[in-house]
């Protein structure tokens, strides 16, 4: 089993509180760390290989590393000046054009949102563009002779798909796993990791014009003090909540 993953660097500017934790300027994406490891389990009980290809830059290889640290076989950066700043769209152009350029994948395994900027139509954008079934909101994974099966969580339920593969996967959050790689860890990878730019892909940068700009990111200051409810039945929970809003009157 051949299984695509794609990772996002996150700017460590985003979450300051994770500075203490990491001398890195760049750290993975939380949903994409979930799905790079359900990708390596799914090839430690099936057999087979995990690539991982993340649109950055040299400054961010360390977050290629941190994919391969968890078990991934090897790496592909595809950089290039040009796609310093490019939207969603554009994104998923690249995409395909690596999927394209690779030997064919059974799996593409996306996490389903990025959570500096909240977008989550990826997968779902490349998916349709190499006309492959997908499934979202996925918590779990497995393989069952060539169909791929997952269970998605839903408002109240869980729902459990299949599809035959080739087919591409959506990961949420919930499969984010609290296991980071130590530095060190990171820092003494030593697998095979490629660089692509958009000439090999067969790109030309009018392909690649932005249809969104980011216009400004303003933080958001919490005023209200946050307060933690205990409960053991919704009647209890509910009652809390009367009282809590009786008192701010």
């Amino acid at each position: 089993m051949r299984i695509a993953v794609f990772v996002k660097p996150i700017s460590i500017n985003y979450f300051e509180k994770r500075k203490k934790y990491t001398k890195f300027e760049f750290f993975m994406n939380d949903p994409d760390r979930g799905a790079v490891i359900e990708a390596v389990k799914l090839v430690k009980n099936y057999g087979g290989e995990v690539n991982v290809f993340m649109i950055g830059n040299e400054a961010q290889l360390n977050v290629l590393k941190e994919a391969l640290a968890l078990g991934a076989n090897s790496g592909i950066l595809i950089s290039d000046p040009i796609i310093e700043n490019i939207d969603t769209l554009s994104k998923a152009k690249i995409i395909v054009a690596a999927i394209k350029k690779s030997k064919p994948y059974d799996v593409i395994i996306f996490g389903d949102t990025s959570i500096d900027t909240m977008h989550g139509q990826l997968g779902i954008i490349v998916a349709d563009k190499l006309g492959l079934p997908h499934i979202s909101n996925v918590v779990r994974i497995w393989n069952e002779d060539s169909k791929i099966v997952c269970e998605k969580r839903t408002e109240d339920k869980i729902i459990t798909c299949e599809a035959r593969m080739p087919m591409v996967a959506i990961v949420t959050v919930d499969l984010n796993p609290e296991y980071i790689p130590k530095t060190e860890e990171i820092e003494s990878v030593n697998k095979p990791i490629l660089k692509w730019d958009l000439k090999y892909l067969g790109l030309k940068p009018e392909e690649l014009t932005n249809k969104i700009k980011l216009r400004n990111i303003e933080r958001i200051v919490q005023n209200r003090e946050r307060k933690f409810i205990y409960f053991n039945d919704y009647e209890e929970l509910s009652e809390k909540i009367i009282n809590i809003i009786n008192q701010q009157k």
